[in-house]
């Protein structure tokens, strides 16, 4: 039986468990292949040295759950100036990016925004950057078919018109500080799509979403702005939508499921795990001055 029959059948979050962790797995590292394959010829005629190297090697055990007390360093900010071509434009931040594919795709159809990554599991980052790496430079190939002397002039405006960046970290420590180094009301959205579920009660501390995240995602944002979350676990829900309304710091919105369709493109995991997870939508509770 192969992982998407399999998908199917699980009956407990073990299972559930399990199953990602192996469909995970297999999807990547086939991904990831095919691509390079698909696009050898064309990676050459970009003099992209050691680009097979840079792309794929044995990666590390994938584990789509990972201990947040086990990682505990405060980050380094990198020099925002030096990374996207826009600092003016507003932001978008996904928390919990895993490999990225929402936040690649939203990125190509919206120029108009930065969106920033952030995941503590550096092999999914590290997956989602390679991705990015192959879109972008799919993207230079289309455009320079008809003028090869150009290519590098092409790479190197691609990357002055970056608008999408992954980091490594652990949200509940760093995120305050990565909000507050970028420009003062820059943030306008924020996603937290299908967070760690948790499922053991005495595991439900290294959940993303506590009170200390919604105080941080309050004192560090801009006033308009949006949070949206959406997970397939009821129970999760439920403690999710706890926190931001007994904070007394949000007021939850209601929003079309046709809207946010349009907002945020699937990815792989929802597509075939969650066709209809919970959504929530929170706005700050501003006092008038």
């Amino acid at each position: 039986m192969n992982s998407l029959a399999r998908i199917k059948n699980f009956r407990n979050p073990l299972q559930y468990t399990l199953l990602r962790r192996t469909f995970v797995t297999e999807f990547d590292i086939n991904f990831l292949k095919n691509e390079i394959k698909n696009n050898s010829n064309q990676i050459n005629n970009l003099n992209i040295l050691n680009y097979k190297s840079q792309i794929i090697k044995k990666p590390k055990k994938l584990r789509p759950h990972i201990n947040p007390f086990s990682v505990k360093e405060i980050i380094k900010i990198p020099k925002w100036d030096q990374i996207y071509s826009n600092l003016k434009l507003p932001f978008h931040i996904d928390l919990g990016c895993g490999q990225g594919e929402m936040l690649l795709e939203r990125s190509l159809l919206q120029k108009d925004k930065n969106m920033l990554g952030i995941d503590m599991r550096d092999v999914y980052i590290d997956i989602a950057k390679n991705k990015q790496f192959i879109k972008e430079n799919n993207t230079i190939n289309t455009t320079t078919t008809t003028n090869n002397n150009n290519n590098n002039n092409n790479i190197n405006n691609n990357n002055n018109n970056n608008n999408l960046h992954y980091i490594i970290a652990n949200i509940n420590l760093n995120i305050k500080n990565i909000n507050l180094s970028l420009p003062k009301d820059s943030i306008k959205e924020i996603s937290i799509f299908f967070p760690d579920p948790c499922f053991k009660k005495s595991h439900h501390k290294r959940r993303l979403i506590n009170k200390a995240l919604v105080k941080d995602l309050y004192e560090s944002t801009a006033d308009d702005v949006v949070i949206y979350i959406q997970t397939d676990q009821q129970e999760l829900g439920l403690d999710i939508q706890q926190h931001f309304i007994s904070s007394n710091l949000f007021i939850q919105q209601n929003i079309d499921s046709l809207v946010w369709n349009n907002l945020f493109p699937k990815s792989k995991y929802q597509r075939l795990f969650s066709q209809d997870p919970q959504r929530y939508v929170f706005i700050k509770k501003i006092e008038p001055k």
